[in-house]
């Protein structure tokens, strides 16, 4: 396909009107637009199998044929929208394979649970901390901190993300929270399967919350100032989330019971604060 069917595929696939990618990328210029739609797209088809695909042998063969696709791109025979136009940006960005390897493969062998924080961190490092450091590469950078701020943001997004997602992921059998912390915090996976709201379950939330506030003001931290004006895409990505999980706090973390969103204003405020 040409880069315009591309590109029409990725905002369809991933990209909702009043969603914080569509206002991170909002005044991306389109260049470097489509290529991170390309990238978040390649993640989301991967990552999206787990949920979508009950029966285990249909997401082995799904993910098989993702590892396949990978290599066929490799060797300019692509097939799928998103790989068509991954070589081209690749090339571009100096983006090399195992730059892309390291994200998707580790998507494929996502576990169901993990025993320890450390294995969980290595699973958001590869994963979404890979994303947003290829994203860093595309928006452009001077110093090779930007690249381990991007990975610091990664890591905060995906355990974010976890937080908020966890009714979902527990639907799905998925647990996004070590062993060693259940057992902290006197719970266990069966509990968490039963999708019930206790303090127990709070206390353990708001201890995640503070860890991911704490890889935040991390990636602010290491965050070069000479890159900060390329960077805005990564700056709003960080503040949007950081702002729901504030709301999500005020709301007791009820996250078995409702899922928090900010309003489309209060994105846009939000971005236009760094945007201008």
């Amino acid at each position: 396909m040409n880069q315009m069917n591309s590109q029409k595929y990725c905002e369809q696939k991933i990209i909702k009107e009043g969603s914080c990618l569509y206002y991170s990328l909002r005044f991306v210029v389109a260049e470097k637009r489509h290529a991170l739609l390309l990238l978040h797209t390649l993640f989301h088809e991967i990552d999206e199998i787990k949920y979508k695909c009950q029966d285990i042998q249909v997401a082995h063969q799904k993910h098989e044929w993702w590892q396949q696709e990978m290599m066929q791109t490799f060797m300019g025979k692509a097939s799928h929208p998103v790989t068509q136009d991954l070589s081209k940006i690749m090339e571009q960005y100096a983006i090399s394979q195992a730059d892309i390897l390291t994200m998707t493969d580790t998507l494929i062998q996502c576990p169901t649970h993990f025993a320890d924080f450390k294995q969980l961190e290595t699973y958001c490092q590869q994963t979404s901390g890979q994303l947003q450091m290829l994203c860093a590469k595309v928006l452009g950078y001077q110093k090779d901190e930007t690249l381990e701020a991007a990975q610091q943001l990664g890591v905060m997004l995906q355990l974010y993300y976890f937080i908020r997602e966890l009714r979902r992921d527990t639907l799905n059998a998925y647990i996004h929270i070590p062993q060693t912390e259940l057992e902290q915090f006197d719970l266990t996976q069966h509990i968490l399967f039963e999708q019930k709201q206790t303090e127990q379950l709070h206390a353990l939330l708001t201890f995640q919350a503070q860890r991911i506030s704490e890889y935040y003001q991390s990636f602010v931290k290491k965050l070069p100032k000479t890159d900060r004006r390329q960077q805005k895409m990564e700056l709003v990505r960080a503040k949007l989330a950081m702002a729901t999980l504030k709301e999500m706090e005020r709301d007791g973390l009820a996250v078995f019971q409702h899922r928090i969103s900010l309003t489309p204003l209060r994105k846009l405020w939000i971005t236009m604060n760094y945007l201008w």
